[in-house]
């Protein structure tokens, strides 16, 4: 008898846990994305082949994002550092904002280049930012284009 119950216990388990996956694959959107602005600081800054994948906090709410930046050299602004905070506004990639969870993948195309993103726990959407060129920082005062 023992044998059966811990045979019914396993397939109960997968049962839920392909449940669950289901749940989450499904891509739930969950409100309509806004542009956000503030300081950030740089937590991580991911070199992938077309650009960089830049993971901030938020420093006013501890919200983090998710962002991306396809590769440029602009000799004139400074460089961006992790540790480091910067007033950016940030602008959603995507118009809805997503139900978060591992395993998702974010495709990006900015100008003709593509991104990938692996999502984070915390990543529902994708943002860029006019204020980044690469690694270079431009202020909103500065305005490069």
């Amino acid at each position: 008898m023992k044998k059966n119950n811990t045979g019914l216990f396993i397939i109960t388990v997968w049962l839920f846990l392909l449940s669950f996956h289901a749940y989450a694959s499904s891509d739930i959107k969950i409100s309509k994305a806004d542009t956000v602005s503030g300081v950030f600081k740089i937590m991580k800054i991911k070199h992938v082949e077309n650009g960089y994948i830049l993971n901030l906090c938020d420093e006013k709410n501890n919200y983090w994002y998710s962002v991306v930046s396809l590769k440029e050299k602009i000799k004139k602004c400074p460089k961006i550092k992790v540790g480091k905070s910067y007033n950016l506004v940030l602008k959603p990639y995507y118009e809805e904002t997503y139900f978060p969870y591992l395993g998702m993948l974010f495709d990006i195309e900015l100008n003709g280049k593509k991104i990938i993103v692996p999502s984070e726990t915390w990543t529902s959407n994708v943002y860029t930012s006019q204020n980044l060129k690469g690694l270079y920082y431009i202020s909103p005062s500065y305005g490069i284009n």
